[in-house]
């Protein structure tokens, strides 16, 4: 593995998808900082248990000071920055009726701004002490792009704008930055209905079980290892999409 002494940043990385994969990161050699911005005990437990492989920051990354602190710690602590995983994520159900311009602006604001200039500041970082190629972006988006559900447009219409921008990034950070993006299917329940829907999915998905969370880490380690992969979405859902 090609992670050891690595240093990765993983937005919202307290919790539920954003833990699993910081965890992996860390068993792959990482050093990490925990983002949060309201889960402040989650995130103190997984550093008190990770010990000196980790830190947490705290910061609203829907302002730009949010963002830059972020970046700034990173590098002040640790001295270097090279992964990025943008997971942090708005999941509400807000219908085209009920939204408003201030919900769009606070979802995209977090699902395409932050991960842009995010981006852009770990690219800064490298190219300014001569790093090249090896640096490395994965954001994390959603399969139901691909067949989106009425119940939520803006979240839907902002994580398919940050597909888009993972392929425009690639090539403009290209020198110093890889930038892929992985669009996970139903993996972890959050509530009771979560667990009464999974089960009916599963029948409903070519494999007949819902992807492994397991399964989506190593495509994260994947992308975060091999340096001749960039631009790409790697879609891990057990065939969601081809419902």
């Amino acid at each position: 593995m090609k992670l050891g002494g690595s240093v990765v940043v993983v937005t919202g990385g307290a919790q539920r998808l954003g833990r699993a994969m910081l965890l992996a990161l860390v068993e792959a050699g990482s050093k990490v900082v925990v983002h949060y911005h309201r889960s402040r005990q989650a995130a103190l437990e997984l550093v008190a248990t990770l010990g000196e492989r980790a830190i947490a920051v705290e910061s609203d990354l829907t302002t730009t000071d949010g963002i830059e602190e972020l970046a700034k710690q990173t590098i002040a602590h640790y001295g270097r920055w090279d992964g990025l995983v943008n997971s942090a994520s708005i999941f509400e159900r807000i219908g085209i009726e009920e939204a408003d311009y201030h919900q769009w602006e606070r979802e995209y604001a977090l699902h395409v701004r932050a991960p842009f200039f995010l981006s852009k500041l770990l690219y800064q970082h490298r190219k300014e002490n001569n790093y090249p190629h090896s640096g490395w972006v994965v954001n994390i988006t959603d399969t139901t792009l691909r067949n989106p559900l009425a119940t939520r447009p803006i979240y839907y219409t902002s994580k398919g704008a940050l597909e888009g921008q993972t392929k425009v990034l690639a090539t403009t950070l290209a020198s110093y930055v890889r930038v892929n993006a992985i669009a996970p299917g139903a993996l972890l329940a959050a509530t009771e209905e979560d667990l009464e829907y999974f089960e009916r999915l599963k029948e409903r998905l070519p494999l007949k079980e819902l992807a492994k969370i397991e399964d989506f880490v190593e495509t994260l380690l994947f992308l975060a290892t091999n340096s001749s992969v960039t631009g790409e979405t790697i879609v891990v859902d057990a065939g969601e999409h081809l419902r």
